[in-house]
């Protein structure tokens, strides 16, 4: 018996009470992302789905036993559950993940009557959850950040590179936070490695969060860098001319904090303290022809 699914894209055949799922090129390549929508979609109730594999071995009479991998999929929050299987596990995972959208699909019409949102800007989500820890970098600069790459259990490094297995993990102060979610790409590992601890953190530290998502507005999609105080050496003449400018906005009127300058009663002591250096002979004949020129200036212009 075969059973059409999505438009002749999964088809499942009866193998000794066991249903195999094929898939179509088409259809692989289309869904080539799966697994992070999925992430995607859980994220936006922050939380992660869980995966199961498990591989049996069911017999075949015509052509003896053959060995399938079963990949479950759930997320308890919405009651979803679903299974895909297949003789290789990366085509029972896409099998999975299409009826998860199928299953989260159903659920978003039933209970909100929106159409199914995967990628959200206002969510954490594999497109920003590592600039959330150049974010997090810049609250707590102290902050020890690392992605480190990790094995399968049970299995050696040179089985996951035979089979192109990548799993990757964030380390924050030397704490493992998040999980490893095994994908068939570094790029996707680490996406999915910074969003799933991104979740963590956002369970301890709830708060920062808005803060976050301000900060990606006001740089376009980017984290800005803060931008560092720079030390320099200022001039007596010139910290003279910032704080007479200081004092003339407060006479003005101009709101400012000047008590944090210049006590009140203190620009007396301020000038005096400002006019330790002597002018020489020179600068105060050049000084003096410099005010006139001014004067004069000022008094052609009224």
């Amino acid at each position: 018996m075969i059973v059409k699914l999505k438009d002749n894209e999964i088809l499942k055949k009866g193998v000794a009470h066991l249903q195999i799922d094929q898939i179509s090129s088409s259809a692989l390549q289309e869904e080539k992302d799966a697994k992070l929508d999925m992430y995607n979609y859980a994220a936006r109730f922050d939380t992660t789905p869980d995966i199961t594999v498990t591989h049996v071995t069911r017999s075949k009479r015509a052509r003896g036993a053959i060995r399938v991998c079963e990949v479950t999929i759930k997320l308890p929050e919405q009651n979803i559950e679903v299974v895909g299987r297949s003789t290789q596990q990366k085509l029972a995972e896409v099998a999975a993940a299409m009826r998860f959208k199928e299953a989260a699909e159903k659920y978003q019409a039933e209970h909100s009557g929106r159409s199914l949102v995967v990628r959200d800007s206002t969510a954490l989500t594999t497109d920003n959850s590592s600039q959330f820890f150049e974010y997090y970098k810049n609250i707590h600069p102290e902050a020890i950040i690392q992605l480190v790459e990790s094995q399968i259990e049970g299995r050696s490094k040179q089985y996951m590179v035979s089979k192109g297995i990548h799993q990757t993990q964030v380390s924050l102060n030397d704490e493992m936070i998040g999980h490893c979610v095994p994908t068939t790409t570094r790029k996707k590992a680490e996406s999915l490695a910074y969003l799933t601890a991104a979740l963590d953190v956002r369970k301890k530290e709830p708060e920062i969060f808005p803060g976050f998502f301000r900060a990606l507005a006001t740089g376009s999609g980017k984290i800005l860098k803060p931008v560092n105080p720079v030390s320099m050496s200022v001039d007596e003449d010139c910290q003279l001319v910032m704080l007479e400018t200081l004092l003339s906005a407060r006479k003005a009127g101009l709101p400012d904090q000047v008590q944090d300058v210049v006590t009140d009663g203190g620009e007396a002591a301020v000038r005096t303290r400002s006019f330790r250096r002597r002018l020489s002979p020179d600068e105060l004949a050049h000084r003096t022809q410099h005010l006139q020129r001014s004067a004069c200036a000022r008094s052609s212009n009224r």
